[in-house]
């Protein structure tokens, strides 16, 4: 009997850890579509220059003083991208204003430093450089979870934008740090390229949209050693 009794606590507590959960789950299904509603809106040159008023909402706030403007949302893009931006919010069901940030953010798994064998963490800056920036491990091709994630919401926002008749072309180009020789970086970043565009592929996206490239350890990014982990990378740059 005290047995039976001394299990009821728990069984009662079960439906409200499993509420916070699917809480949480929400908030991150959430924050996952503003994001790529963000890439969409960038990649089909809906945005215009959101970051400039953000800073002047943001300093606004910072000073105590009214905000008199307001920071443009997908709704508002609709009337100046011609009704794209429906396309772009609908889809992930974001019935409400947005919240564009400026910049995206990839989690690290180390330092950066030139000798790490893991996947470089992604300064803020590189990131915004490209629509697509995701790096590797030491000799590898292998995709991280982070990776991953980055790859599935640049899929989901290619997706978005064919929604509004564009089709845009990407080349996925793969890059290794300077260690190893160069014929072996120069395989290894056309894998890595290969890998990143088979997973967009699986995500759906038309493999005529989708070219690759591999340039091993020749194009170092600018300001970092080339030995720096953050050269094993791929990037996506749009075809013109």
């Amino acid at each position: 009997m005290k047995a039976w009794i001394a299990t009821i606590p728990l069984a009662c507590a079960l439906p409200a850890a499993a509420t916070a959960q699917d809480v949480v789950a929400e908030q991150d299904l959430v924050a996952e579509n503003a994001r790529v509603a963000e890439l969409a809106c960038k990649l089909g040159d809906l945005c215009g220059d959101l970051a400039t008023e953000e800073e002047a909402r943001d300093k606004d706030v910072i000073e105590g003083v009214e905000t008199r403007g307001k920071i443009p949302t997908l709704a508002d893009l609709k009337k100046a991208g011609k009704g794209q931006s429906r396309a772009v919010r609908e889809p992930l069901g974001l019935k409400g204003p947005v919240k564009l940030t400026r910049s995206r953010t990839i989690q690290s798994r180390d330092s950066g430093l030139a000798g790490d064998r893991g996947a470089a963490s992604v300064p803020t800056a590189l990131a915004a450089r490209a629509p697509l920036f995701v790096t590797f491990g030491l000799s590898s091709a292998s995709l991280t979870a982070d990776s991953a994630r980055e790859i599935g919401d640049f899929a989901k926002a290619l997706d978005l934008i064919a929604l509004s008749g564009q089709t845009k072309r990407f080349r996925i180009e793969g890059h290794a740090d300077a260690t190893g020789d160069a014929k072996f970086n120069r395989k290894l970043s056309e894998d890595r390229a290969s890998a990143v565009r088979m997973a967009l592929i699986a995500a759906g996206i038309d493999p005529a949209r989708i070219e690759v490239a591999g340039f091993g350890a020749d194009r170092p990014v600018e300001g970092y050693d080339k030995a720096n982990s953050i050269n094993r990378r791929v990037e996506a740059v749009e075809i013109k």
